[in-house]
């Protein structure tokens, strides 16, 4: 019999519905691996302004603290990658210091860039990076062209999302920041998301800056004891199974006996589940009210950490309960800012510099970029310490992303859905420069994937992104025989690959 090339879900549009169909005879192959592997959980978090990277030694108590390293090199630094490839040990550098508790949890990896060809790895186009991160399309920055950096190709959320048969668009992209800006060659420096199957002129992946309503995209017609797939208020009472009876009927004219044999026992098995919700008013996650801003919204500056914050809890929910497990978010948009973003990191960071205080930050200054990136690196320790405190900032939203998925009740196979999940975090910019070469790369969780936890894993110098991203995929059991073009498996990131 022909193999008919039917989708893993059954969609009723209009009603929010859906159903995971069982493997049949009549679904190509590469349709059954993808019914039985289940969608992996990807979350990404994008580090707008990058990282303090040079040289830090804690030990000291005045300006030589903070020594001079060239970002391309993977000596002598300090504040993010630690001195030594191999297994953490010690105390973590000043950046990480806030994920202690999580150091068995993740690795870094170094030596990553988005531009694989460029040997001189200095750019002046900073939006054609933040669009290259998550693609991995581009060899030279010279070779890109402004039609390509437009429309850039799938970026590893998406091509996930697309080969596990998503809705375009489907999935959490978020951002505080509404805005994108764009430079030099093209691209787009407020969006990291691409999907070519979104069928318009754009491959842009629209980005939610409202976290309430992206939880009520979510979780909005869930109501405790009905299922965890969101079913409209009206439709509460009935069964799932009337929602969708017409393109089950479909599908069962179109099969074979065996095949329709499989679906009845599959229908009734879910009936069956019915009654049990029905009955315990349980389900793994219930349906999850509603995250509090934290702190309450009153109007002023720091209401856009209290947004960010509330954007990671909103996608660990949606991650964790498997109703949207990817997602992508950016806390900000790379360049601009002002005397309010410096309150902000003022209020928030932790970071204590050579005088013994949290830092007390300029509010005269209104370009983050220049302050941090560009005068940082002139030897001024006032323009360091900013730095560094606006890197940890940034961080507590990653850390935030740890707590709330690894506090969450472990999971069928043992493990929390910290294990069960890849966290990415970092930056297209390198280590507070603006090279493009040894980008800041965090990744975390990935026990469920034998990720090689707890190491700093240092690749060969220009390492590209897509191989990185390729080696993942194939631990995620992701089907595809390349990642926009990269096809080469990466040695000790994970076990078995």
């Amino acid at each position: 019999m022909k193999k008919w090339e039917m989708q893993r879900r059954t969609f009723l549009k209009g009603a929010g519905v859906s159903i995971l169909l069982p493997v049949l005879d009549a679904m190509t192959p590469s349709m059954a691996r993808a019914a039985t592997a289940g969608a992996p959980r990807l979350a990404v978090i994008h580090l707008p302004h990058s990282i303090y990277g040079g040289g830090y030694d804690a030990s000291k108590n005045d300006a030589s603290r903070y020594f001079a390293a060239d970002a391309p090199n993977p000596d002598g630094q300090g504040a993010w990658r630690p001195k030594t490839s191999g297994a953490f040990t010690g105390n973590l550098p000043v950046h990480l210091a806030p994920l202690d508790a999580y150091r068995k949890q993740f690795s870094i990896v170094s030596n990553l860039t988005c531009f694989p060809g460029d040997s001189a790895g200095f750019s002046n186009s900073h939006s054609s990076c933040v669009s290259a991160w998550l693609t991995a399309a581009y060899k030279k920055q010279s070779d890109v062209s402004p039609d390509q950096m437009s429309n850039p190709p799938d970026s590893i959320d998406q091509f996930i999302a697309n080969a596990f048969g998503y809705t375009p668009g489907s999935t959490i992209v978020s951002s505080a920041s509404g805005g994108d800006y764009s430079e030099g060659p093209g691209g787009h420096g407020g969006y990291i998301s691409y999907n070519t199957k979104l069928g318009n002129s754009s491959t842009v992946v629209p980005k939610e800056t409202d976290p309430v309503k992206l939880f009520n995209r979510l979780f909005g017609s869930c109501k405790p004891g009905s299922t965890t797939t969101p079913i409209p208020s009206a439709m509460d009472d009935k069964s799932i199974l009337d929602l969708v009876m017409d393109q089950i009927s479909v599908v069962q004219a179109k099969v074979g006996k065996d095949d329709n044999i499989r679906l009845d026992s599959y229908l009734q098995n879910i009936r069956d589940l019915e009654k049990q919700i029905n009955t315990t008013m349980t389900t793994p996650m219930g349906c999850p009210t509603l995250p509090k801003y934290d702190p309450a919204l009153n109007g002023s500056e720091l209401d856009w950490v209290a947004v960010n914050r509330l954007f990671v809890d909103v996608m660990a929910l949606g991650m964790a309960s498997d109703i949207m497990p990817i997602a992508t978010h950016m806390p900000e948009v790379e360049v601009g800012g002002g005397v309010e973003f410096w309150s902000r990191v003022q209020y928030y960071s932790d970071f204590v510099g050579i005088g013994g205080n949290k830092i007390n930050l300029d509010t005269k200054i209104t370009d983050i970029h220049l302050e941090t990136i560009h005068n940082a690196w002139n030897g001024n320790v006032y323009y360091i310490e900013q730095y560094i405190a606006l890197t940890r900032l940034s961080m507590l939203f990653v850390k935030r992303l740890f707590d709330k998925l690894g506090s969450m009740p472990a999971e069928p196979n043992g493990n929390t859905p910290l294990d069960n999940s890849i966290i990415l975090a970092g930056s297209s910019l390198a280590e507070g420069r603006h090279f493009y070469h040894n980008l800041p790369f965090l990744i975390g969780g990935g026990k469920k994937y034998g990720l090689n936890q707890g190491q700093h894993i240092a690749m060969p110098a220009f390492t590209g992104m897509g191989d990185f991203f390729y080696t993942m995929l194939q631990a995620m059991k992701v089907p595809g025989v390349n990642f926009n073009g990269n096809s080469k498996i990466l040695n000790g990131i994970f076990t078995g690959v």
